[in-house]
């Protein structure tokens, strides 16, 4: 589909004023018009488009500019009625949340697809006229007019806060939608880990480096393939599209459902125990998402992906290996998911990614890990093109650049673009129970590792030698910087602006004016997340710190998680063929490459060190000071004198109904205490006893229960009410006080 056309069935109806004119600016261009000496493109020509252009340019920055600043203030107002412990209509502050919700979606999309266009049309405009090139123009004015640099994400954190009040106040309220929508923008509190982008210039890129190695240390990766060990090695990514990129549009957009497909390796395909996985991730914004991921050899590649292989020696291999049924069943099932979703979506491998890395951790400590991808190089590797196809259709592979060390020196101009700088990314494990949203802009969410991590790594990540870039991902990037000029493509990403710049470092003043300006944000937000604190009772979580591994510091290359390229975190509940459906008997299924080619991987626990099954504070002997035990006896103590004194009125009274002017009235009276006297025994020891198990289960329940008090307390009065009036009528006057 043409941009035009998808320009007109994207465009958001109410806002249909404001958006590029494209068709305007494409005729302008005259690009359907057949040159000749009288209708040269000229200087008054050039003109007329440029003026046009920064006309569209102003159009779109007003529109979107005050639309923003709206949606800040309708946030502005809602925090302010928090704040001020103001009377608020919950169901109205629900509606209020969704409306500002869906714009600010709108809002985004808005600037997505007028980016692309403006891009677009210079493209065109530029290939047309060479002579004129509107090209750094257009980055200019981009600068002055950063329509398409917005971040949403204050919007979104503040949003949050408002609505984890909200959560607070109305805990049955109909939330879902809202809860989809905020999942799209922000990180679901059910995620292990968080992560964070950035670019690093190559100019300071040793310098990142020695910041970080002066708190974490580099892993060292055991190459089997090598006598010397890998420090940094070289990872492969072969990423599967269509002819219409509708996995790149999938997750370049975050649809609900954003499936991907890759193959994976380290080194080369043509080393002897070279490793290959094909992974399958699906991401569902709605709920947690998860990946098939398989272990594949290089010879059943091209069968697999063609549908004329299923595995079957593997599969009988399993059986002959007395692997449990349910994980020869799940492994058949995922070859057969994976094949379903080749052959439904016509995907063929389009483009490779392929770059050396280095990571930073403490072996054993798996809460924060920095990665760093340098190097990074994307090839063409589709085959569109029946006449002159880019890889051979029958192969899976490009296989002239497969023993190649550089591959730019057999590549021809267009079908590889190397990555200006490196990639930075911050994986920070989550700290159960907390929202991540409610970090605000703060990278650590835990509060032992901030202890540890915290200021150096905001200190480095606020700094002038890094640049932030949020969802960054090698797929999109590959695919844009590619296929770019291609007209199926319908999107592009906004940093792709930021990469015309000439150079992303930043002044150290204006490195920390943004910082300030970050905090300001995030100040805003802290007065509504006290107040939604307020009325609701404290969050508990706890984690238990990451103790001493005996893990050396030299692992294999699969220990290490790899990049997490499209999303912020990896959901529990992913579905990991390496343990549930290993191969045991087969060594080139083993683990030694199994994380670090993983986008997303879970977190893995150190060798020898398996999940507690009870927290520690529940090991060993109860130790509990001695006046706990003597409060609840006291306690005890105190009913069974409540009980003794009802039981000693219980008799009396009903000894002396005889004696009493209305005896129906006092033998009521009677059994209402006796069963009081019951009923305070009862709870008396029935709150001994679960006292004393709350408290030998180190229980954060409440103790104190006022129901049999008020229960005991209600009934006397009612008593006492019934017998004065009972009297008062059998004498039929008032009894005098001093009787």
């Amino acid at each position: 589909m043409l941009f035009g056309v998808r320009l007109q069935n994207e465009i958001y109806e109410p806002w249909k004023d404001h958006y590029i004119n494209y068709d305007s600016l494409k005729r302008l261009l005259r690009e359907n018009v057949v040159p000749n000496d009288k209708e040269e493109w000229s200087e008054s020509d050039e003109t007329r488009f440029v003026q046009a252009l920064d006309s569209d340019l102003e159009k779109v920055y007003s529109f979107q500019t005050n639309m923003y600043n709206k949606l800040s203030d309708a946030i502005g107002e809602i925090e302010k009625q928090i704040v001020e412990v103001k009377e608020i209509d919950l169901v109205n502050l629900e509606h209020t949340i969704e409306d500002i919700l869906e714009s600010a979606q709108q809002l985004e999309h808005f600037s997505r697809i007028n980016f692309t266009g403006f891009t677009k049309i210079v493209k065109k405009h530029d290939r047309l006229h060479s002579k004129y090139s509107v090209k750094p123009l257009l980055q200019v004015r981009l600068k002055a007019l950063p329509f398409h640099s917005e971040d949403y994400s204050p919007l979104i954190n503040r949003l949050s806060a408002v609505y984890s009040f909200l959560r607070e106040q109305a805990p049955q309220s109909q939330s879902a939608s809202i809860n989809a929508k905020l999942s799209s923008y922000t990180n679901d509190s059910d995620l292990n880990y968080t992560s964070y982008k950035f670019w690093v210039h190559s100019d300071n890129l040793m310098e990142v480096k020695t910041r970080i190695l002066r708190h974490l240390p580099i892993l060292v990766y055991n190459n089997q393939n090598d006598s010397q060990d890998s420090v940094d090695p070289t990872l492969t990514s072969l990423y599967f599209d269509n002819s219409d990129f509708e996995l790149y549009e999938g997750k370049l957009q975050k649809n609900d459902t954003s499936p991907s497909l890759r193959l994976k390796w380290a080194g080369k395909t043509s080393d002897e125990d070279s490793q290959i996985y094909i992974e399958k991730r699906t991401v569902d914004h709605s709920i947690a998402g998860g990946d098939e991921r398989l272990p594949i050899k290089e010879k059943y590649i091209a069968g697999f992906i063609n549908g004329t292989y299923h595995m079957e020696k593997t599969v009988q291999k399993m059986k002959s290996s007395h692997v449990p049924d349910y994980q020869v069943e799940g492994y058949e099932k995922s070859v057969e998911n994976i094949q379903d979703f080749i052959r439904e979506n016509s995907l063929q491998p389009v483009c490779r990614a392929q770059y050396t890395r280095t990571a930073f951790q403490i072996p054993g400590d798996n809460r924060v890990r920095v990665i760093m991808d340098n190097d990074i190089l994307f090839i063409k590797e589709d085959a569109f093109d029946k006449d002159r196809p880019i890889r051979d259709p029958n192969n899976w592979h490009r296989t002239d650049i497969d023993a190649v060390s550089d591959p730019k020196k057999v590549l021809r101009k267009g079908e590889y673009s190397k990555f200006p700088y490196a990639v930075l990314e911050f994986r920070v494990q989550n700290r159960p129970g907390v929202d991540t949203a409610d970090t605000g802009n703060s990278i650590i969410t835990s509060s032992s590792v901030y202890r540890k991590h915290g200021k150096w790594i905001d200190e480095l990540t606020s700094s002038h030698l890094v640049k932030e870039v949020p969802k960054f991902s090698k797929f999109i990037q590959g695919i844009a910087s590619l296929y770019g000029e291609d007209d199926k493509l319908n999107f592009l990403p906004l940093w792709l602006s930021v990469l015309e710049e000439d150079d992303i470092r930043i002044d150290p003043k204006q490195a920390f004016e943004q910082e300030t300006k970050k905090l300001k944000e995030r100040a805003k937000t802290a007065a509504v997340r006290a107040r939604a604190a307020s009325v609701s009772s404290p969050r508990k979580g706890a984690t238990t710190p990451a103790g001493p591994s005996s893990s050396t510091k030299k692992v294999t290359i699969m220990e290490d998680d790899s990049d997490s390229d499209d999303d912020e975190g990896r959901p529990k509940n992913r579905k990991s063929l390496k343990h549930k459906y290993s191969i045991p008997f087969l060594g080139t299924f083993g683990p030694k490459l199994d994380d670090a080619l993983s986008e997303d991987e879970e977190v893995v626990l150190p060798p020898g060190v398996v999940k507690p099954d009870v927290l520690i504070r529940n090991t060993g002997p109860v130790k509990v000071e001695t006046k706990v035990w003597l409060a609840n006896e006291r306690t005890f103590n105190k009913w069974l004198h409540i009980t003794t004194l009802l039981s000693a009125l219980t008799f009396t009274l009903y000894s002396s109904v005889q004696a009493a002017v209305d005896k129906s009235v006092a033998t009521y009276v009677a059994y209402t205490l006796f069963a009081l006297t019951l009923f305070s025994g009862i709870w008396g020891w029935s709150t001994y006893m679960s006292r004393l198990n709350y408290i030998k289960q180190r229980s954060e329940k409440h103790l104190d229960n006022p129901i049999g008090p008020l229960i005991i307390a209600v009934a006397l009065l009612l008593i006492l009410i019934v017998n004065f009036i009972a009297t008062y009528k059998a004498v039929g006057e008032p009894v005098p006080l001093w009787n």
